[in-house]
């Protein structure tokens, strides 16, 4: 799986993960990963309905990253 530029600083910024890491990630270390970036998306997406009702780009980013590691 590639990701974006923009995706890599992301995971780094927030897991501490590589691309060469997350591909490298056994099955259970995928589904935490996986897990830990719904959470994101979850939180971001409370935070929106109170806000502007629009997800932030942190939410954004962890949701198309979800949708990758599902793929």
């Amino acid at each position: 799986m590639r990701f974006s530029n923009r995706e890599k600083k992301f995971l780094k910024n927030e897991f501490g993960y590589t691309e060469d890491q997350i591909s490298s990630l056994s099955e259970s270390e995928m589904s935490d990963l996986t897990d830990k970036c719904f959470e994101i998306e979850e939180v971001e997406a409370v935070a929106a309905d109170g806000g502007d009702g629009e997800l932030s780009e942190r939410g954004e980013m962890a949701a198309d990253i979800v949708t990758k590691l599902t793929a």
